[in-house]
């Protein structure tokens, strides 16, 4: 059974698919070589591709990251002043007590959401500028019968699809 929220997509048998290395900060093409293309796109080409689309990926991220951690200070700051207000203020008093755990969980819940729908709204932008970006590549490599393809959820990678087997199947009849 799938888990809620979280969307698979099975890569085409056509697929090349190239897998972000979060950890080398870039796109793993370890795996290509111009032979997977039968030649018609060289590993300089996929590289200088790959690199783009980071190029295009990497501020944005960055920023994103660094909003991220403004709302993890200010989680803590919260959580501190909630710690510092039980101590100090609230004193027993029920009254108060209750009114500061319903701050600080309105805090957390606030932090939450607006990190997660801050990282789908980055998603959704980094993934329309590469779009735009493989649109026009994609312009000269449709001859070829190559397509970059970006997937929906491609924070994870994105994939070079060999066309031209489904275009021009092997024959095999003799003749």
């Amino acid at each position: 059974m799938a888990r809620q929220g979280i969307k698979f997509q099975l890569v085409p048998p056509n697929a090349i698919q190239f897998h972000f290395k979060r950890e080398l900060d870039t796109y793993d093409i370890s795996h290509y070589s111009a032979g997977r293309t039968e030649g018609r796109m060289p590993e300089g080409e996929v590289k200088y591709m790959l690199q783009a689309i980071n190029a295009l990926r990497k501020p944005i991220w960055e920023k994103h990251l660094l909003a991220v951690s403004f709302q993890r200070y200010i989680f803590s700051v919260s959580s501190v002043a909630f710690s510092l207000y039980q101590i100090y203020i609230a004193r027993g008093n029920g009254l108060l007590v209750l009114l500061g755990v319903a701050l600080f969980i309105g805090i957390v819940v606030l932090v939450t959401k607006s990190s997660y729908f801050s990282f789908e709204k980055v998603q959704r932008r980094i993934r329309a500028e590469c779009q735009v970006l493989v649109d026009q590549y994609n312009q000269d490599l449709t001859p070829r019968g190559l397509i970059w393809y970006i997937p929906h959820y491609f924070s994870g990678g994105i994939e070079l699809h060999r066309e031209y087997e489904s275009l021009h199947p092997q024959s095999t009849t003799s003749g």
